[in-house]
């Protein structure tokens, strides 16, 4: 069965009555019998009356139970005690784990070393805070690094206010514990929370919406934002991380000219393009002149209108604005040669040479399998059109005769 709770004690004994203030000094030799917390009651209040000796006072009696019982009174309240430099030096120093009410009563201080005479309040060392109520603020920051004071830092929450005009320091103490920082700062400039030796982090402005957690472990302070991060910070920070290089690179491992020519396929085959292309593409000499940004815009928009093609996102003028930088005219003769090839046509000029076997001509590109069918028009000659003739045509060329020499001929070769 545990003990019973003593009644409380409201005030201390003797609080109205007669009652002497207690002198820690021996008063023997000063004040006959008066008692003493060096000597309790001296001797002489123990001598028998008839021997010389002093019945002890009333007033010392009810002095000493009154402090004894005002202290426990105190206690009793739920009050907390101070930080006392005369206890510190009579006492040689405070113990380990003394805890003691902060000054402005919002908390306590917590003694983490043995005989230590410094003022928590103050920022004595060996001290930390705990459970201090309030905000602590830091405020008319500007362009110079700031230490923050003992009553600041007691607090878990800081609130920083000023214009900054530079980048700056808020040195905390190298203590293990948290802060929320809330930076109300205005002006272009950061605030790294960091200890005097140690390394720490940028807190962003913003005030409440982006308060940020910081943590000390005894050297350094680190970031913890958790739900803190904002799409300003983060953006900054992946900035620093994601680069075009990054980025392409990342890309290349999906998109290939395998799976790109795949997605293009059902859109860009020969059959298409030669079909779209008929009407302007006729001679190399032609297209020059007849393929434009916009003509060649609207012919590539009839085949952009199927349900899977890109018609909603890519218009006339913003195709033909992208294409004009890669389609030239030489360009454009080099491909149309290269589809020419793969159609099966080829088409040229010649200078005609009379007699037999008259003027070679050599196709380019060679053909494969089948001979291809020749046709030759004579160019005029002397007011007059003359009449050539094909001779011998295999898969490399033919050779063409007339009866006249120095004319210009055109060919074109279908397989």
């Amino acid at each position: 069965m545990g003990i019973a709770a003593p009644p409380q004690i409201q005030e201390a004994f003797a609080t109205s009555g007669t009652a002497n203030t207690i002198p820690v000094a021996s008063q023997i030799g000063i004040t006959p019998g008066a008692a003493s917390f060096t000597d309790g009651f001296p001797p002489l209040t123990a001598t028998p009356l008839g021997s010389g000796g002093i019945p002890p006072s009333v007033g010392d009696m009810n002095g000493i139970l009154k402090m004894i019982s005002a202290h426990t009174a105190y206690v009793a309240s739920g009050a907390g005690y101070p930080y006392s430099s005369a206890l510190a030096t009579a006492i040689g120093g405070y113990n380990i784990g003394a805890v003691l009410l902060a000054a402005d009563n919002s908390g306590y201080w917590l003694n983490l070393t043995n005989n230590n005479s410094t003022n928590p309040d103050t920022g004595g060392a060996g001290w930390v805070p705990v459970d201090q109520y309030g905000l602590g603020t830091v405020s008319g920051l500007a362009g110079a690094n700031v230490t923050l004071t003992a009553t600041q830092y007691g607090k878990q929450i800081l609130v920083l206010s000023g214009t900054l005009t530079a980048n700056i320091n808020l040195i905390f103490p190298a203590l293990a514990t948290q802060w929320v920082v809330v930076n109300n700062t205005t002006g272009s400039f950061t605030i790294t929370c960091k200890t005097a030796s140690g390394t720490g982090v940028t807190v962003v402005q913003g005030g409440w919406p982006t308060a940020t957690t910081v943590t000390g472990d005894g050297t350094n302070i680190y970031s913890q934002a958790g739900s803190y991060v904002t799409n300003a910070s983060l953006a900054a920070t992946l900035a620093s991380y994601v680069t075009s290089a990054s980025l392409a690179s990342t890309l290349s491992s999906y998109v290939t000219q395998t799976s790109l020519t795949s997605q293009l396929a059902p859109y860009d085959t020969i059959t298409a393009r030669n079909a779209a292309l008929a009407n302007y593409l006729t001679t190399a000499a032609a297209a020059a002149g007849y393929v434009s940004n916009a003509a060649l815009a609207a012919n590539l928009a009839n085949y952009l209108t199927t349900a899977n093609a890109a018609s909603t996102y890519v218009s006339n003028a913003l195709l033909a604005t992208t294409l004009s930088s890669y389609i030239t005219a030489t360009a454009l003769n080099s491909s149309l040669a290269n589809y020419q090839a793969k159609s099966g046509i080829r088409k040229g000029t010649f200078a005609c040479a009379a007699g037999n076997p008259g003027t070679r001509v050599t196709f380019s590109p060679a053909y494969t399998g089948a001979v291809p069918v020749v046709i030759v028009s004579g160019g005029p000659n002397a007011n007059q059109f003359q009449t050539v003739c094909v001779i011998e045509v295999d898969l490399t060329g033919f050779y063409a005769s007339s009866s006249a020499s120095g004319f210009i001929c055109s060919y074109i070769a279908i397989q």
